[in-house]
């Protein structure tokens, strides 16, 4: 089976038309035969796309098996079909510079058409962020103010925790702080006082069930933040 990426910008799980790479997985694991039945479902259901394939993935300390299993047992079906799945460009790009991952999950531009456009206006709000830094030019008044508010939380020395959990927020998405502390390796579970300054300034917001994740209007500022203050570019390596 032929695989490709369809890759999207945020984590609004709203219920999909279609199967999610999550139930196609526990169900599988249920069954038994976890080829098997991936195979009746995609095949004989003629399922043409697979949605929110990033929640099978965390950057974690204990590795990426759930998604390692489910990309590779697709892979391995031994049918002339195309088969689009649906993941979150963070996850995608970590998992292509850590395990090659766009060799079995290739990103085709002419197929992201409405993600490319989602890119370049992040590459645009990019530059401006860089220029009012640089040289003090205009960019509108919301961005500033909430790029300003970042900064001086995540350029601190001792904003550590903050800025670790940012990233796994963006790598891994919508996150619990004790699924947080777990995928960095910490002994102890980030209290709230973490995440409570970036809900100050509508950085994260808050959802059902202690599940905190980044906020969609407020993802440039925090992809710039993170490359100017610790390196971290999930953006650079797509080669769009």
């Amino acid at each position: 089976m032929k695989l490709n990426a369809k890759l999207t910008a945020d984590w609004s799980y709203k219920s999909p038309t279609g199967l999610t790479a999550k139930e196609l997985h526990e169900a599988a694991l249920e069954y038994g035969n976890y080829v098997e039945f991936l195979s009746r479902q995609l095949i004989q259901k003629e399922v043409g796309e697979i949605y929110q394939l990033e929640q099978l993935f965390r950057k974690s300390t204990q590795g990426f098996q759930p998604i390692k299993q489910f990309v590779g047992a697709l892979t391995s079906l031994e049918v002339k079909k195309n088969l689009s799945c649906h993941i979150n460009v963070f996850a995608y790009s970590f998992l292509k510079q850590a395990k090659n991952f766009d060799l079995l999950l290739p990103f085709d531009r002419e197929q992201n058409q409405e993600f490319w456009q989602i890119y370049r206006e992040w590459s645009e709000l990019s530059i401006k962020l860089e220029k009012f830094e640089c040289y003090g030019q205009n960019c509108s008044k919301k961005l500033a103010k909430q790029y300003l508010a970042l900064r001086k939380i995540v350029s601190r020395s001792s904003a550590r925790d903050e800025i670790k959990t940012l990233a796994a927020l963006l790598i891994s998405g919508p996150s619990t702080l004790k699924q947080v502390s777990e995928d960095l390796g910490l002994s102890y579970t980030l209290g709230q006082r973490t995440v409570s300054v970036f809900e100050n300034i509508s950085v994260v917001e808050t959802r059902p069930g202690g599940i905190y994740a980044i906020a969609t209007e407020a993802l440039p500022v925090v992809i710039f933040c993170l490359r100017e203050t610790c390196g971290i570019d999930w953006l650079s390596n797509l080669n769009i």
